[in-house]
């Protein structure tokens, strides 16, 4: 394919593209394609095979002008976006995927706008959904070691933890009243108690905010990387609850669901290097900030109102 061929974008990316945005879908939608000729024209990529897709961007294999091989990710520009090409600035490939170039900009609407990331080339068909359950736990505890980087001048403007515990502290009860006290109360003052206990009371490093199976690929560089940073500063026991509600059917499959989730936690906390209570503690306190957005939204593909009810009280 040539620097300015734009292939077809899969359907159901752009169809989940529309139900994210709603009323700007059309604009963004149609003004997509020229936004992916730009950031090909301007780092001289070649298109390399079909493209892939998460919930918000799009991947394209490519090759740089040197013939080397890269991926190009197109998507969605919001403030929950914007920090992960920071993030994956600061971790200079420690633990996770390289960034080569970024373009923010291609459309700098606020809300809803257009930006690319050059990266190095992982390998996109193989994760950790792909290998058992114990090895799956002891890899996503190794990556998360690794991830686990010193905050410095780098991480500037990445979101903080300790902002988010002390917003929590309050939007927790509040929202647990508002949407008729899904949970029992001690579950809530349980994950308030750890966001006013622990949210400043760790040494800052880089967190990924979205480590799950999925997000961590198989590569040549290392033999697995993270991918999909939300980023921010705080403390690496943040990271564990994503990986305990995923892959959820293996874990009710067995004949106690709770020791089940005992121990993908054990194993996920050993091979990181984490302090066990402190990681519990911390996905108990997601774990209600999930159930509330559930309460309120509905499921999502991602997490479900009984998954995230079952680890809010179970973590207690």
């Amino acid at each position: 394919m040539t620097v300015d061929h734009v292939p077809t974008l899969p359907s159901s990316y752009l169809s989940g593209i529309r139900q994210l945005l709603g009323a700007e879908a059309d604009r963004w939608v149609t003004a997509l394609p020229a936004h992916i000729g730009g950031a090909l024209r301007r780092w001289r990529l070649k298109v390399d095979g079909p493209a892939s897709h998460g919930v918000g961007a799009v991947v394209l294999p490519v090759r740089l002008p040197d013939g080397g091989a890269a991926a190009l990710k197109v998507g969605l520009m919001d403030t929950e976006s914007r920090p992960e090409a920071v993030a994956l600035r600061a971790w200079e490939g420690r633990g996770v995927v390289l960034l080569i170039d970024a373009d923010l900009e291609l459309d700098p609407h606020p809300e809803a706008g257009v930006g690319a990331l050059l990266l190095e080339r992982l390998t996109p068909d193989r994760s950790l959904h792909d290998v058992d359950e114990d090895t799956a736990a002891t890899t996503l505890g190794s990556v998360l070691a690794r991830l686990a980087v010193p905050a410095g001048p780098a991480a500037d403007g990445l979101p903080r933890l300790e902002d988010l515990a002390r917003r929590w502290a309050d939007e927790l009860p509040a929202g647990w009243e508002r949407l008729g006290r899904p949970c029992p109360r001690r579950v809530v003052d349980a994950a308030v108690a750890t966001c006013r206990e622990l949210g400043r009371d760790h040494a800052p490093v880089l967190v990924h905010g979205d480590l799950h199976h999925g997000n961590v690929l198989a590569a040549q560089r290392d033999e697995w990387l993270a991918i999909d940073p939300k980023g921010m500063v705080g403390e690496a026991a943040f990271d564990v609850l994503p990986f305990l509600r995923n892959r959820w059917t293996e874990l009710t499959a067995t004949t106690d669901t709770r020791r089940a989730l005992a121990r993908r936690l054990d194993l996920v906390v050993e091979a990181a290097g984490l302090d066990r209570d402190r990681a519990r503690r911390w996905a108990q306190a997601r774990a209600v900030d999930d159930l509330l957005w559930c309460a309120e939204h509905g499921s999502s593909p991602g997490v479900s109102v009984e998954v995230a009810g079952a680890l809010a009280e179970w973590l207690t």
